[in-house]
């Protein structure tokens, strides 16, 4: 088992302000299409640990052809708590004190590409694309830069006291943004547990689930 520290500087975008995020990942002795995958990511300013409980690979159609596009990994605090089966876990999620979705790339990926697959499930989940924070997020989802084989991103949601969510996009360079607190959990992870007509993410979504 290996652990990786990295400490991560936090922007909040909105209030102009920064503060500093130790992350702790440890990965685990298990891996899907090559990734190794994450058994606990920590966050130690907020006193968070989330636990891994389930992977699947995310398979984009082209044409006649099926292409491995990415790794996802579903990361939560209270497994215990999470419903597993497609009808309640997303409700299950978004009770949660916090969750982490990790992305790992299986090949070269423009983030155009990732921006209009999230589009489209913000869609099919009647989320409007055109809200501020909906924009932004997408907006710096693009800034990350286009991802190759082997780099990885997340986003992690968090509750705060006062029942409001912070929103932590962390790039493939591990450093953070933290985007104004809001409710973000049921719209960020309906990209993957929503609604959707995509057949690649109802089979990573099978595969995270069992």
């Amino acid at each position: 088992m290996r652990k990786f520290f990295f400490v991560l500087s936090s922007i909040l975008l909105f209030q102009m302000c920064s503060s500093a995020e130790t992350i702790n990942v440890v990965s685990s002795q298990k891996k899907l299409n090559g990734v190794t995958l994450s058994s606990e990511i920590s966050l130690k300013e907020k006193k968070i640990f989330l636990k891994n409980i389930g992977a699947g690979l995310r398979v984009k159609k082209k044409f006649v052809m099926n292409f491995d596009v990415y790794v996802g990994e579903l990361l939560v605090q209270e497994p215990e708590k999470v419903k597993k089966n497609e009808n309640e876990v997303l409700e299950s999620l978004v009770q949660q004190k916090a969750v982490g979705f990790q992305l790992t790339f299986l090949r070269s990926v423009e983030m155009e590409a990732i921006k209009n697959s999230f589009q489209e499930a913000f869609r099919a989940n009647s989320i409007d694309i055109n809200s501020t924070d909906i924009k932004e997020f997408l907006e710096k989802v693009v800034e990350m830069g286009n991802m190759q084989k082997g780099e990885h991103f997340s986003v992690i949601v968090t509750k705060n006291e006062k029942a409001s969510e912070s929103l932590l996009l962390v790039d493939k360079k591990n450093n953070v943004l933290q985007f104004k607190d809001g409710q973000w959990s049921k719209n960020i992870f309906s990209i993957w547990f929503g609604k959707t007509e995509d057949p690649g993410v109802q089979k990573m979504r099978s595969q995270i689930l069992n």
